[in-house]
């Protein structure tokens, strides 16, 4: 399922994240971790954000283990805030 207001609630950032780009000062890990953590405050199922954002975080470079690491991180912060 996909968030109430589905991809157009997401941020820029995220968008840009999904097409394989970023534009975060802080890299691409940081970009992961802000799109995971925007998909899970605007209601995306865990499932959906590993599926979604795991293509583009591949075609960045990062490995599955960084990947892996930085959406959990993401989505555990996101949900018990």
């Amino acid at each position: 399922m996909i968030g109430l207001n589905g991809l157009l609630a997401l941020h820029w950032l995220t968008l840009d994240f999904l097409k394989g780009t970023h534009a975060c000062e802080q890299g691409r890990n940081n970009a992961l971790y802000r799109s995971a953590a925007d998909m899970a405050a605007n209601g995306f199922e865990t499932d959906m954000i590993y599926n979604m954002l795991t293509p583009a975080a591949s075609k960045l470079g990062l490995d599955m283990r960084e990947i892996e690491t930085c959406i959990h991180s993401a989505i555990s912060r996101r949900r018990t805030a």
